[in-house]
């Protein structure tokens, strides 16, 4: 292996360590050129840098693959869990009697077909387009072994094994969690913005709060709104106290929103959350909006303050 340092991407922190023993051999069954490994590859480029596909040790999550034929037609394909979910194919918007995605698509694919399968049969040439997957990854040579990780669709950590049973020896680890936990926030998948909430309940980075406060600007889904608000609030973040009024609009209102601000709000909020009280219908949410009330009122001394002016 040369002697060089793999490019980064903006914003990541990454441990390499370089292998001087790696493609050390001529032959076809020796390790390739592995330096250019980083944090964030997508599998993708890592199947590219090592020549091939890899063995799965597990593969789950959703990708998005794409095949192209030179007669115009497409196939793509959904994988789940490393196994085909769903298949359409595309003709390419000319009359034919037989396209090639038409002929490959109706012989010989079915149901729950493992994603090996589904590539030798339409050939190893798809294109990943849309990838979310954790995945486990495993190429094999005969001077030893790269596993791969990947956290929705990014390289984590890359590891190889030296045939001659030496000590594993990292090529790329995360040394700074906080990017990868925050990337999924921008994801164009709920689902993926959900499980990067999950992922960033036992965290505790202002970076983090920052992400939150921006994905709060733009999310639309109620559920992931209510998590990232509730995430803010058990931390503390008075930031969020302006992103939550403008909440308090909406129909039918959040509960998230009403505890969030009974957690966080300051005596403006609580002046809002009166005025909210005196014009919901809903007699539970009224109940809801009290309690905050009442919340902020104790922590900001509220009440004290107006017993002692009577």
């Amino acid at each position: 292996m040369r002697d060089r340092i793999p490019s980064l991407r903006p914003g990541f922190c990454v441990v390499v360590v370089l292998l001087a023993t790696l493609g050390c051999g001529d032959g076809p069954d020796t390790a390739p050129e592995l330096s250019g490994l980083s944090l964030g590859m997508s599998y993708p480029d890592v199947a590219s840098l090592a020549g091939g596909e890899c063995d799965a040790i597990h593969d789950r999550g959703v990708r998005q693959l794409l095949w192209r034929y030179e007669d115009g037609s497409l196939v793509e394909a959904t994988i789940h869990d490393g196994r085909l979910s769903g298949l359409e194919y595309d003709d390419g918007g000319e009359p034919r009697d037989r396209s090639v995605a038409a002929m490959r698509v109706r012989t010989s694919v079915q149901s729950d077909m493992s994603a090996p399968m589904l590539r030798e049969l339409l050939g190893d040439h798809a294109v990943t387009y849309d990838d979310t997957s954790d995945r486990e990854c495993l190429w094999s040579w005969s001077d030893g072994s790269l596993t791969a990780i990947f956290m929705r669709g990014g390289l984590e950590r890359a590891t190889w094994q030296p045939a001659s049973d030496g000590p594993a020896q990292t090529l790329v680890a995360v040394d700074d969690p906080v990017p990868l936990l925050v990337r999924g926030l921008s994801s164009h998948r709920p689902s993926d913005r959900y499980r990067a909430l999950h992922a960033l309940e036992d965290a505790d980075d202002s970076r983090i709060a920052d992400a939150l406060l921006e994905l709060l600007g733009r999310e639309t889904e109620r559920g992931n709104r209510g998590r990232a608000v509730m995430l803010l609030a058990r931390a503390g973040d008075v930031r969020a106290g302006d992103v939550l009024l403008r909440f308090l609009d909406e129909r039918p209102l959040q509960r998230e929103v009403i505890e969030a601000l009974g957690m966080i709000g300051d005596a403006r909020a609580e002046i809002r959350l009166e005025w909210t009280q005196e014009n919901v219908e809903d007699a539970e949410m009224r109940r809801e909006i009290s309690r905050a009330r009442r919340g902020i009122k104790r922590r900001t001394g509220r009440n004290a303050s107006w017993e002692r002016g009577r």
